[in-house]
Protein backbone atom coordinates (compact mmCIF):
# COMPACT_ATOMS: atom_id res chain seq x y z
CA UNK A 1 0.00 0.00 0.00
CA UNK A 2 1.28 3.45 -0.94
CA UNK A 3 1.53 5.78 2.05
CA UNK A 4 3.06 9.22 2.61
CA UNK A 5 6.44 7.82 3.66
CA UNK A 6 6.62 5.97 0.34
CA UNK A 7 5.55 9.01 -1.68
CA UNK A 8 8.30 11.13 -0.10
CA UNK A 9 11.01 8.50 -0.45
CA UNK A 10 13.53 8.99 -3.24
CA UNK A 11 13.65 5.20 -3.56
CA UNK A 12 10.09 5.33 -4.88
CA UNK A 13 11.13 8.01 -7.40
CA UNK A 14 13.78 5.57 -8.65
CA UNK A 15 11.42 2.56 -8.63
CA UNK A 16 8.73 4.26 -10.72
CA UNK A 17 11.27 5.76 -13.11
CA UNK A 18 12.82 2.38 -13.85
CA UNK A 19 9.32 0.99 -14.29
CA UNK A 20 8.82 3.63 -16.98
CA UNK A 21 12.04 2.50 -18.67
CA UNK A 22 10.75 -1.08 -18.75
CA UNK A 23 7.53 0.13 -20.39
CA UNK A 24 9.59 2.18 -22.86
CA UNK A 25 11.70 -0.85 -23.81
CA UNK A 26 8.48 -2.68 -24.61
CA UNK A 27 7.32 0.11 -26.92
CA UNK A 28 4.76 1.57 -24.52
CA UNK A 29 5.89 5.21 -24.35
CA UNK A 30 6.24 8.16 -26.73
CA UNK A 31 10.00 7.59 -26.57
CA UNK A 32 12.36 4.92 -27.87
CA UNK A 33 15.43 3.98 -25.84
CA UNK A 34 18.58 3.36 -27.92
CA UNK A 35 21.09 1.68 -25.56
CA UNK A 36 23.71 1.45 -28.32
CA UNK A 37 24.16 5.21 -27.78
CA UNK A 38 25.23 4.81 -24.14
CA UNK A 39 28.96 4.75 -24.85
CA UNK A 40 28.72 7.87 -27.00
CA UNK A 41 26.83 9.73 -24.28
CA UNK A 42 29.28 8.55 -21.61
CA UNK A 43 32.23 9.73 -23.74
CA UNK A 44 30.67 13.14 -24.23
CA UNK A 45 29.94 13.58 -20.52
CA UNK A 46 33.47 12.46 -19.55
CA UNK A 47 34.96 14.86 -22.11
CA UNK A 48 32.93 17.80 -20.74
CA UNK A 49 33.81 16.81 -17.17
CA UNK A 50 37.53 16.74 -18.01
CA UNK A 51 37.27 20.18 -19.59
CA UNK A 52 35.51 21.62 -16.55
CA UNK A 53 37.54 19.77 -13.90
CA UNK A 54 40.93 18.66 -15.30
CA UNK A 55 41.98 17.37 -11.87
CA UNK A 56 38.92 15.05 -11.74
CA UNK A 57 37.84 16.78 -8.52
CA UNK A 58 34.16 17.21 -9.31
CA UNK A 59 32.12 19.23 -6.80
CA UNK A 60 28.59 18.37 -5.76
CA UNK A 61 25.79 19.45 -8.06
CA UNK A 62 24.69 22.17 -5.67
CA UNK A 63 23.44 25.74 -5.73
CA UNK A 64 26.58 27.16 -4.12
CA UNK A 65 28.50 26.55 -7.38
CA UNK A 66 26.04 28.78 -9.21
CA UNK A 67 25.93 31.41 -6.47
CA UNK A 68 29.71 31.74 -6.86
CA UNK A 69 29.50 31.91 -10.67
CA UNK A 70 32.32 33.67 -12.47
CA UNK A 71 34.75 32.80 -9.72
CA UNK A 72 33.26 35.46 -7.41
CA UNK A 73 33.17 34.16 -3.81
CA UNK A 74 29.76 35.57 -2.93
CA UNK A 75 29.31 33.09 -0.06
CA UNK A 76 32.60 33.97 1.63
CA UNK A 77 32.15 35.06 5.23
CA UNK A 78 28.55 33.92 5.52
CA UNK A 79 27.59 31.93 8.61
CA UNK A 80 26.18 28.43 8.13
CA UNK A 81 22.73 29.80 9.01
CA UNK A 82 22.90 32.65 6.49
CA UNK A 83 24.27 30.36 3.79
CA UNK A 84 21.54 27.80 4.33
CA UNK A 85 18.84 30.49 4.18
CA UNK A 86 20.39 31.97 1.03
CA UNK A 87 20.69 28.59 -0.71
CA UNK A 88 17.08 27.71 0.16
CA UNK A 89 15.79 30.98 -1.31
CA UNK A 90 18.08 30.68 -4.33
CA UNK A 91 16.83 27.19 -5.19
CA UNK A 92 13.19 28.27 -4.90
CA UNK A 93 13.73 30.85 -7.66
CA UNK A 94 15.79 28.50 -9.82
CA UNK A 95 13.21 27.06 -12.21
CA UNK A 96 13.91 27.80 -15.89
CA UNK A 97 14.50 31.51 -16.58
CA UNK A 98 13.77 31.36 -20.29
CA UNK A 99 16.17 32.30 -23.11
CA UNK A 100 15.87 36.10 -23.03
CA UNK A 101 16.57 37.08 -19.41
CA UNK A 102 19.95 38.16 -18.04
CA UNK A 103 21.30 39.71 -14.85
CA UNK A 104 23.98 42.37 -14.86
CA UNK A 105 26.35 42.45 -11.89
CA UNK A 106 28.90 45.25 -12.06
CA UNK A 107 29.11 45.03 -15.83
CA UNK A 108 29.19 41.23 -16.05
CA UNK A 109 26.10 39.50 -17.45
CA UNK A 110 24.85 36.17 -16.14
CA UNK A 111 22.02 34.15 -17.65
CA UNK A 112 19.84 31.16 -16.83
CA UNK A 113 20.61 29.25 -13.62
CA UNK A 114 23.77 31.20 -12.76
CA UNK A 115 21.97 34.46 -13.47
CA UNK A 116 19.14 33.49 -11.14
CA UNK A 117 21.70 32.49 -8.50
CA UNK A 118 23.58 35.79 -8.68
CA UNK A 119 20.29 37.70 -8.67
CA UNK A 120 19.17 35.74 -5.59
CA UNK A 121 22.27 36.99 -3.78
CA UNK A 122 21.28 40.56 -4.68
CA UNK A 123 17.78 39.84 -3.36
CA UNK A 124 19.20 38.42 -0.14
CA UNK A 125 21.53 41.39 0.33
CA UNK A 126 18.79 43.93 -0.43
CA UNK A 127 17.03 43.34 2.88
CA UNK A 128 13.78 42.50 1.09
CA UNK A 129 13.84 38.96 2.52
CA UNK A 130 15.74 39.58 5.75
CA UNK A 131 12.85 38.42 7.96
CA UNK A 132 10.07 35.87 7.52
CA UNK A 133 7.56 38.72 7.55
CA UNK A 134 9.34 40.50 4.69
CA UNK A 135 9.64 37.23 2.80
CA UNK A 136 5.93 36.61 3.24
CA UNK A 137 5.08 40.05 1.85
CA UNK A 138 7.64 40.24 -0.96
CA UNK A 139 5.90 41.76 -3.99
CA UNK A 140 6.20 40.87 -7.64
CA UNK A 141 7.20 44.49 -8.25
CA UNK A 142 10.11 44.44 -5.77
CA UNK A 143 11.23 41.00 -6.96
CA UNK A 144 11.14 42.12 -10.59
CA UNK A 145 13.14 45.25 -9.86
CA UNK A 146 15.76 43.28 -7.96
CA UNK A 147 16.00 40.74 -10.79
CA UNK A 148 16.25 43.57 -13.38
CA UNK A 149 13.11 42.39 -15.21
CA UNK A 150 11.76 44.63 -17.97
CA UNK A 151 9.94 44.35 -21.28
CA UNK A 152 13.30 43.90 -22.97
CA UNK A 153 14.57 41.57 -20.23
CA UNK A 154 11.67 39.18 -19.54
CA UNK A 155 11.86 36.44 -16.91
CA UNK A 156 9.46 33.51 -17.14
CA UNK A 157 7.28 32.46 -14.22
CA UNK A 158 7.81 35.51 -11.97
CA UNK A 159 4.54 35.14 -10.06
CA UNK A 160 5.26 31.46 -9.44
CA UNK A 161 8.68 32.25 -8.00
CA UNK A 162 7.37 35.02 -5.76
CA UNK A 163 4.55 32.79 -4.56
CA UNK A 164 7.08 30.17 -3.45
CA UNK A 165 9.03 32.81 -1.50
CA UNK A 166 5.86 34.23 0.06
CA UNK A 167 4.88 30.77 1.28
CA UNK A 168 8.40 30.17 2.60
CA UNK A 169 7.87 33.29 4.72
CA UNK A 170 5.04 31.49 6.52
CA UNK A 171 7.35 28.66 7.65
CA UNK A 172 10.29 28.41 10.04
CA UNK A 173 13.48 30.00 8.75
CA UNK A 174 15.27 27.25 6.75
CA UNK A 175 18.40 27.59 8.88
CA UNK A 176 16.51 25.90 11.74
CA UNK A 177 17.20 22.64 9.87
CA UNK A 178 20.73 22.80 11.27
CA UNK A 179 19.20 22.18 14.71
CA UNK A 180 16.65 19.62 13.59
CA UNK A 181 18.93 17.12 11.87
CA UNK A 182 21.06 14.58 13.81
CA UNK A 183 24.83 14.76 13.40
CA UNK A 184 24.73 11.73 11.08
CA UNK A 185 21.98 10.95 8.60
CA UNK A 186 21.26 9.62 5.10
CA UNK A 187 20.79 12.17 2.33
CA UNK A 188 17.28 10.95 1.56
CA UNK A 189 16.28 11.55 5.19
CA UNK A 190 17.13 15.23 4.77
CA UNK A 191 15.01 15.18 1.61
CA UNK A 192 12.07 13.81 3.60
CA UNK A 193 12.48 16.50 6.26
CA UNK A 194 12.57 19.19 3.56
CA UNK A 195 9.44 17.74 1.91
CA UNK A 196 7.56 17.46 5.21
CA UNK A 197 8.61 20.77 6.76
CA UNK A 198 8.10 22.84 3.62
CA UNK A 199 5.36 20.98 1.75
CA UNK A 200 3.04 24.01 1.89
CA UNK A 201 5.55 26.12 -0.01
CA UNK A 202 4.92 24.26 -3.27
CA UNK A 203 1.86 24.73 -5.50
CA UNK A 204 -1.05 22.62 -4.33
CA UNK A 205 -1.25 19.98 -7.05
CA UNK A 206 -1.97 16.83 -5.08
CA UNK A 207 -2.84 16.20 -1.44
CA UNK A 208 -1.79 12.96 0.19
CA UNK A 209 -2.58 12.18 3.84
CA UNK A 210 -3.18 15.92 4.46
CA UNK A 211 0.24 16.75 3.01
CA UNK A 212 0.74 18.72 -0.20
CA UNK A 213 2.99 16.74 -2.54
CA UNK A 214 3.78 19.00 -5.47
CA UNK A 215 6.11 17.34 -7.98
CA UNK A 216 4.24 14.05 -8.21
CA UNK A 217 1.99 13.00 -11.07
CA UNK A 218 -0.39 10.26 -12.13
CA UNK A 219 0.38 7.99 -15.05
CA UNK A 220 -1.24 4.85 -16.45
CA UNK A 221 1.39 2.17 -17.02
CA UNK A 222 -1.32 0.00 -18.55
CA UNK A 223 -3.12 -1.23 -15.44
CA UNK A 224 -4.68 1.97 -14.12
CA UNK A 225 -3.13 5.18 -12.86
CA UNK A 226 -0.13 5.10 -10.52
CA UNK A 227 1.92 7.78 -8.80
CA UNK A 228 5.13 8.94 -10.46
CA UNK A 229 7.04 11.30 -8.12
CA UNK A 230 10.11 13.37 -8.93
CA UNK A 231 10.58 16.01 -6.20
CA UNK A 232 13.05 17.70 -8.55
CA UNK A 233 13.45 21.08 -6.88
CA UNK A 234 13.37 19.47 -3.42
CA UNK A 235 16.12 17.03 -4.42
CA UNK A 236 18.13 19.85 -6.01
CA UNK A 237 17.65 21.78 -2.77
CA UNK A 238 18.72 18.79 -0.66
CA UNK A 239 21.85 18.20 -2.76
CA UNK A 240 22.61 21.91 -2.31
CA UNK A 241 22.21 21.73 1.47
CA UNK A 242 24.35 18.60 1.93
CA UNK A 243 27.54 20.57 1.33
CA UNK A 244 26.61 23.04 4.08
CA UNK A 245 25.88 20.25 6.55
CA UNK A 246 29.12 18.43 5.73
CA UNK A 247 31.12 21.65 6.18
CA UNK A 248 29.59 22.02 9.63
CA UNK A 249 30.60 18.66 11.10
CA UNK A 250 27.57 16.64 9.99
CA UNK A 251 28.09 13.23 8.39
CA UNK A 252 25.80 12.66 5.40
CA UNK A 253 25.64 9.06 4.17
CA UNK A 254 24.40 7.36 0.99
CA UNK A 255 24.23 10.30 -1.40
CA UNK A 256 23.21 7.85 -4.12
CA UNK A 257 20.05 7.11 -2.16
CA UNK A 258 18.65 10.14 -3.95
CA UNK A 259 18.17 10.26 -7.72
CA UNK A 260 19.28 12.22 -10.73
CA UNK A 261 17.33 15.37 -11.51
CA UNK A 262 14.60 15.17 -14.19
CA UNK A 263 15.04 18.57 -15.81
CA UNK A 264 15.65 19.75 -19.33
CA UNK A 265 19.46 19.75 -19.22
CA UNK A 266 19.77 16.08 -18.30
CA UNK A 267 16.73 15.08 -20.34
CA UNK A 268 17.90 17.22 -23.24
CA UNK A 269 21.29 15.51 -23.25
CA UNK A 270 19.61 12.16 -23.88
CA UNK A 271 17.39 13.52 -26.64
CA UNK A 272 20.15 15.49 -28.37
CA UNK A 273 22.55 12.53 -28.44
CA UNK A 274 19.88 10.03 -29.47
CA UNK A 275 19.85 7.87 -26.33
CA UNK A 276 16.17 8.77 -26.26
CA UNK A 277 14.25 9.29 -29.47
CA UNK A 278 10.70 10.58 -29.92
CA UNK A 279 8.78 7.93 -31.84
CA UNK A 280 6.63 10.47 -33.70
CA UNK A 281 8.81 13.47 -34.75
CA UNK A 282 5.73 15.69 -35.06
CA UNK A 283 5.35 15.55 -31.28
CA UNK A 284 8.61 17.44 -30.76
CA UNK A 285 7.05 20.77 -31.74
CA UNK A 286 3.92 20.49 -29.60
CA UNK A 287 3.65 22.73 -26.50
CA UNK A 288 3.70 20.67 -23.30
CA UNK A 289 2.59 21.25 -19.73
CA UNK A 290 4.36 19.41 -16.92
CA UNK A 291 1.35 17.19 -16.18
CA UNK A 292 1.19 15.71 -19.70
CA UNK A 293 1.98 12.00 -20.16
CA UNK A 294 4.69 12.99 -22.64
CA UNK A 295 6.61 15.06 -20.08
CA UNK A 296 6.04 12.56 -17.25
CA UNK A 297 7.55 9.86 -19.47
CA UNK A 298 10.51 12.05 -20.45
CA UNK A 299 11.29 12.98 -16.87
CA UNK A 300 10.99 9.43 -15.54
CA UNK A 301 13.17 8.07 -18.33
CA UNK A 302 15.73 10.76 -17.54
CA UNK A 303 15.97 9.61 -13.91
CA UNK A 304 16.34 5.94 -14.90
CA UNK A 305 18.92 6.61 -17.62
CA UNK A 306 21.01 8.79 -15.29
CA UNK A 307 21.42 5.71 -13.07
CA UNK A 308 22.48 3.56 -16.02
CA UNK A 309 24.79 6.21 -17.46
CA UNK A 310 26.42 6.76 -14.05
CA UNK A 311 27.38 3.10 -13.89
CA UNK A 312 28.91 3.26 -17.37
CA UNK A 313 30.90 6.39 -16.48
CA UNK A 314 32.18 4.87 -13.23
CA UNK A 315 33.28 1.73 -15.07
CA UNK A 316 35.09 3.80 -17.70
CA UNK A 317 36.85 5.87 -15.02
CA UNK A 318 37.44 2.92 -12.68
CA UNK A 319 35.59 4.65 -9.83
CA UNK A 320 33.24 3.33 -7.16
CA UNK A 321 29.91 4.94 -6.35
CA UNK A 322 31.38 6.31 -3.12
CA UNK A 323 34.30 7.84 -5.05
CA UNK A 324 32.05 9.25 -7.77
CA UNK A 325 28.48 9.58 -6.48
CA UNK A 326 25.66 10.59 -8.77
CA UNK A 327 25.62 14.14 -7.36
CA UNK A 328 29.16 14.65 -8.74
CA UNK A 329 28.36 13.03 -12.09
CA UNK A 330 25.47 15.47 -12.45
CA UNK A 331 27.75 18.47 -11.92
CA UNK A 332 30.78 17.19 -13.84
CA UNK A 333 28.82 16.04 -15.80
CA UNK A 334 25.45 15.42 -17.32
CA UNK A 335 24.00 18.83 -16.49
CA UNK A 336 27.00 20.64 -17.97
CA UNK A 337 27.02 18.37 -21.03
CA UNK A 338 23.30 18.89 -21.55
CA UNK A 339 23.80 22.64 -21.45
CA UNK A 340 26.79 22.49 -23.82
CA UNK A 341 24.96 20.57 -26.52
CA UNK A 342 21.83 22.72 -26.08
CA UNK A 343 23.90 25.83 -26.84
CA UNK A 344 25.44 24.12 -29.84
CA UNK A 345 22.03 23.14 -31.23
CA UNK A 346 19.54 25.76 -29.98
CA UNK A 347 21.35 28.65 -28.29
CA UNK A 348 20.66 26.94 -24.97
CA UNK A 349 16.90 26.51 -25.30
CA UNK A 350 15.19 23.32 -24.02
CA UNK A 351 14.79 20.56 -26.61
CA UNK A 352 11.02 20.57 -26.20
CA UNK A 353 8.39 23.31 -26.12
CA UNK A 354 7.87 23.45 -22.37
CA UNK A 355 5.26 25.65 -20.72
CA UNK A 356 7.31 26.82 -17.72
CA UNK A 357 5.59 28.19 -14.61
CA UNK A 358 8.63 28.78 -12.41
CA UNK A 359 7.86 25.94 -9.98
CA UNK A 360 8.94 22.62 -11.57
CA UNK A 361 11.89 22.84 -13.96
Amino acid sequence: MINLETILDSGFVREQSHKMLAVCENGGTHFQYNPEKLDEVASFVIEVSKQNYPDDNYPYHGRINHINAGGVKRTEGLSAEDLLDLVFISVLVDAGAGPDWKFNENGTEYTRSEGLAVASVALYQSGLVSTQEKLKNLSVKDFSECFQVSESNPLQGISGRVSLLNKLGEKDRPSTLLKKMPKEFEAKELLKVVLKEYHDVWPKRMNFEDTNVADIWEYDFGHGKEYVPFHKLSQWLTYSLVEIFENNDFKVNNLDGMTGLPEYRNGGLFLDLGLLEIRDPKLKKEPYTVDSDFIIEWRALTVALLDILADVIRTRLNKTSSELPLVKILEGGTWAAGRKIAYEKREGKPPLNLQLDGTVF
